[in-house]
C-alpha cells in the first residue's frame, strides 16, 4: 500500500461516511479497513505512519489535517491508537523528529499520561533537535507563565520561585536561539504581568486591571500564544 492509497482509505472509509451524519458507520467502516492494514509488513505500516506524521505536524497538508475536525479534535480512534504505538515506540527508541511528533500530536491521539515536559524536553535535548524543537519548548515556557496568572487578580497559583525559573529559563533561550517574534513578544508581556502583580500585592491599588493599565500594560488583552505545527 502506498501513501496515497492509504489517505484515499481513510477519506472512503472514515470521512465521507463521517460527514454524511453515518458516525457508526463511518467507524465500523474504518475499523474494517484496519483489520486489512494491520496485516501489512511492519516496517511498510511504519513508512506510513511516518509520512502522516510529517504531513500533520511539519507540512500542514489540509487532507491530513482534516482528519483531527471531526467535531470532538480527536484523530479518528482506530488511526488514532495505532499512531500512538508507533510515536511511543520511536519515542523509546529516541528517533528524531518523531519525539517532537509525540508531544505535538498528543491531545490529537488521545494521550492523557504523557508528562508532556518530559517529553519536550528530550526533543530539545536531543542532538537532532530542530529549530521547532526549540520554539515548542520556549512555548511551553510561556505556557507555563500563562497557567501561573490564569487566575489573577484572584491570586497567582504557581509559586514565584518557578514564575523565576521559568523566565531565567526563558532568557537563556533567547541568547542561545532564533526565537519566534511572536512568542517573544508574549514571554516579554508576561515578564510584564508578573513584575506589576509582585509590585500590586505590595501596592494600596484595588484594582489589578488599572494598575496594569496605569503601568502601561493591557491586562485584559493578554493571552497565550500557541506555536503552530
Amino acid at each position: 500500500m502506498n501513501y496515497t492509497s492509504f489517505i484515499k482509505h481513510l477519506y472512503d472509509d472514515y470521512v465521507d461516511i463521517y460527514e454524511k451524519g453515518l458516525r457508526k458507520e463511518a467507524n465500523k467502516s474504518i475499523q474494517d479497513f484496519f483489520l486489512i492494514f494491520d496485516e501489512i509488513n511492519q516496517d511498510e505500516r511504519d513508512k506510513l505512519f511516518y509520512k502522516f506524521c510529517e504531513d500533520y505536524c511539519d507540512d500542514n497538508v489540509e487532507q491530513v489535517t482534516q482528519l483531527s475536525e471531526r467535531g470532538n479534535g480527536a484523530l479518528p480512534y482506530e488511526l488514532a491508537k495505532r499512531i500512538l504505538a508507533y510515536l511511543e515506540k520511536c519515542y523509546e527508541e529516541n528517533k528524531m523528529p518523531q519525539v517532537r511528533w509525540y508531544y505535538e500530536m498528543a491531545y490529537d491521539i488521545g494521550v492523557k499520561s504523557i508528562d508532556s515536559r518530559e517529553v519536550i524536553d528530550k526533543a530539545y535535548n536531543h542532538k537532532q533537535r530542530d529549530e521547532k524543537s526549540i520554539n515548542l519548548m520556549f512555548s511551553s515556557k510561556v505556557g507555563t507563565l500563562s497557567w501561573g496568572s490564569h487566575h489573577f487578580p484572584e491570586g497567582c497559583i504557581i509559586g514565584k520561585e518557578v514564575v523565576e525559573e521559568t523566565i531565567k529559563s526563558a532568557n537563556e533561550m533567547i541568547v542561545k536561539h532564533e526565537i519566534k517574534d511572536e512568542l517573544k513578544d508574549e514571554f516579554y508581556d508576561y515578564c510584564k504581568l508578573y513584575e506589576l502583580w509582585w509590585e500590586f500585592e505590595k501596592n494600596d491599588a484595588t484594582d489589578f486591571t488599572d494598575f496594569c493599565d496605569k503601568n502601561g500594560l493591557k491586562f485584559n488583552k493578554i493571552k497565550a500564544y500557541y506555536y503552530d505545527r
